[in-house]
């Protein structure tokens, strides 16, 4: 696996003249670990089982891990890794997350893999483990036992990153660093971190920072030190549709007045301004003074809802149903 160098931030903005446009490049000293004999695991069974079977069927391999993994933890902070496992002096280690009832927890050391556990108030949903297959200063990829299903609570993958913000450690899954970035730009990120990113125990308490995070180079155009503000100019492909939950979701496709030349890239997301119903739209292709963005909104009641309208407003910044400081668009 191929990964990038952690690397601070680009600056982007639309509306507001940079004072200052600057991008720092943190090169990973490390080298990196490659693991060809990890701990060995239990084979997967076929077909496999799901829900509480699962659990059951996976409990005790992820008891042995889970011990093995604190007590190698135990020996980090008497003896420190040296070389390939260098990595682990700063990253191995506990981390949790989680909303009102329902916690998550990851425990990682470069010899015993990774073990995942996700609790309800009177039940275990999830778990997991792995062996480290390959590591350096940002981050690891996993053989896991079970592949993660995409949800909203996913906070694992095979491929975990390691993410800084002040003094604020994170573990963070692939699939789940993009959103990281865009929750940043939005202001929310200090607010809902704990939430769904898991945080190192040692970094509990540890106030969220004002400056960016450092990520991998390759996420990293996603951060901004200035928020870009857009117009609508087009509204196509709007549609409704029933989910499973019950729910009714509108989606569609805007086009927006921002574009690669002021630094719009895919996977942005933007964020309608003075709206009823909150809208994200996340970036899906761009033109050099536009883009465009695909949008899904679950609709807060059953009742019909008007798509968003040719001229209004959106932004990176998460301003909620306030449209104060939204800059017009230069024609």
């Amino acid at each position: 696996m191929s990964r990038g160098e952690p690397t601070g931030v680009r600056c982007a903005t639309k509306r507001v003249k940079c004072v200052g446009l600057a991008l720092t490049l943190l090169v990973a000293a490390p080298a990196l670990a490659q693991y060809d004999d990890p701990p060995p695991s239990k084979p997967q069974e076929q077909p496999v089982a799901s829900g509480p079977e699962r659990v059951k069927q996976l409990m005790p391999e992820f008891e042995r891990r889970r011990d093995a993994i604190n007590a190698e933890l135990r020996k980090l902070v008497e003896t420190p890794a040296k070389g390939g496992d260098a990595w682990a002096n700063e990253w191995a280690g506990e981390y949790s997350c989680g909303l009102t009832g329902v916690t998550t927890i990851v425990s990682l050391a470069p010899r015993s893999g990774i073990a995942f556990i996700r609790e309800g108030c009177y039940s275990t949903w999830e778990i997991n483990t792995g062996d480290i297959i390959l590591a350096d200063a940002t981050g690891v990829s996993l053989k896991l036992v079970d592949q993660p299903q995409p949800s909203a609570l996913q906070t694992l993958d095979s491929e975990m990153y390691f993410v800084r913000w002040g003094e604020r450690r994170y573990l963070i899954a692939r699939s789940k660093l993009e959103e990281f970035c865009n929750s940043y730009n939005a202001g929310t990120l200090a607010k809902r971190d704990f939430w769904v990113y898991p945080l190192h125990r040692d970094d509990l308490g540890k106030r969220a920072p004002t400056t960016p995070p450092t990520v991998a180079a390759e996420f990293a155009r996603l951060l901004l030190t200035d928020p870009i503000d857009a117009g609508v100019v087009k509204v196509s492909d709007v549609s409704t549709e029933r989910l499973e939950s019950g729910e009714l979701a509108m989606h569609g496709t805007l086009t927006l007045d921002a574009g690669s030349a002021d630094q719009v890239v895919r996977g942005l997301a933007f964020h309608m301004v003075n709206s009823k119903q909150p809208l994200s739209a996340r970036v899906v292709r761009t033109e050099e003074h536009q883009c465009e963005a695909r949008f899904v909104q679950v609709l807060a009641d059953q009742a019909k809802s008007d798509p968003p309208r040719i001229g209004a407003w959106m932004s990176t910044l998460d301003r909620g149903t306030s449209c104060e400081n939204v800059r017009p668009t230069k024609r």
